[in-house]
């Protein structure tokens, strides 16, 4: 992920530069969102039956495992 570097306070009223700092956080937002929607299909324990067994054997879904980035 690359961070957004912004401290260029005279460039705010830039309408070109905004506009490419916006479509440059909305591509990152993207990525990062199809990123989890592929580990959320591939998630172990996304069925209720999964939930219910995990529920029933450790009693609590506070500490559900999670996937591995």
């Amino acid at each position: 992920m690359v961070p957004v570097i912004i401290g260029k306070e005279d460039r705010l009223d830039d309408k070109d530069y905004i506009q490419g700092l916006y479509l440059q956080i909305k591509c990152e937002v993207e990525k990062n969102v199809s990123y989890l929607l592929v580990k959320r299909k591939e998630d172990v324990y996304r069925g209720l039956v999964e939930r219910v067994g995990w529920l029933t054997t450790n009693g609590s879904l506070d500490q559900i495992r999670s996937f591995d980035p």
